[in-house]
């Protein structure tokens, strides 16, 4: 009787950790963001992306100023369906570097545009 109770139980909770498992699997995973999505965001703050290049499904923008012709912001955006995995990314010193699923913003902290560049990100974020 022991034995038959003890399976009982184990039966029960094996149902509920799997039934909690199935839950999780119906939540979709995170949507990226699109290329539209992250030029709107910027132009929003004042910073107008001109798309630099594009390289196996990742399109790299830059927000130039006559200060620094170079790229003052930079921006990668990856496709909308590859929101996690690794990352490597080569960072410049003094840059700031952040991302937000399939999006990853450069900037120098001293640049007059880092805090438009910070605003676009949480523009960009909220839209989520």
């Amino acid at each position: 009787m022991l034995a038959i109770s003890f399976l009982a139980t184990a039966a029960a909770l094996g149902g509920c950790a799997h039934d909690r498992s199935a839950l999780r699997s119906r939540v979709p995973p995170p949507r990226g963001f699109t290329l539209s999505e992250v030029r709107r965001a910027f132009a929003a703050e004042g910073l107008p992306l001109t798309i630099e290049y594009r390289n196996r499904g990742t399109v790299f923008l830059s927000h130039s100023t006559f200060v620094m012709p170079v790229g003052d912001v930079n921006v990668s955006v990856g496709p909308p369906n590859e929101v996690r995995g690794a990352l490597y990314v080569v960072v410049m010193q003094g840059q700031r570097v952040v991302r937000a699923r399939n999006v990853i913003v450069g900037f120098a902290p001293g640049a007059s545009s880092a805090q438009k560049a910070r605003a676009a990100f949480v523009r960009l974020r909220q839209r989520s």
